[in-house]
């Protein structure tokens, strides 16, 4: 008959093995995105924050909202944001003399 110090010691060994062995928990990277008008166009960052795609990709979005788009772009090119949503003349107004390309995404 199997003693009942070995049955704990072999659960216990056991567990400590799928412990061990188990994928550790990612921390989630945390992304400011902005938008500057509440219509259609910016649902996406919405929907997507509430249907769990962000986490999925170990993302953690912080949806800022930012009362003018030139003012929107301006926060990009100066690095508080990493993606945004303006239009294109925005883009323009917001981008010049700034000398800074490339820093973040712009969805037009």
């Amino acid at each position: 008959m199997i003693s009942l110090l070995k049955v704990w010691t072999w659960i216990g060994v056991v567990s400590l093995v799928i412990l061990l062995c188990s994928n550790p928990i990612k921390a989630q990277e945390k992304l400011k995105l902005s938008y500057s008008s509440v219509d259609a166009s910016n649902a996406v960052w919405f929907v997507a924050k509430e249907r769990g795609f962000y986490q999925k990709h170990g993302l953690e979005p912080e949806l800022v909202f930012i009362l003018s788009a030139t003012t929107s772009v301006a926060s990009l090119v100066a690095g508080d944001v990493k993606a945004g949503n303006a239009s294109a003349g925005a883009v323009m107004e917001g981008g010049k003399g700034s000398g800074e390309e490339g820093r973040g995404q712009i969805f037009c």
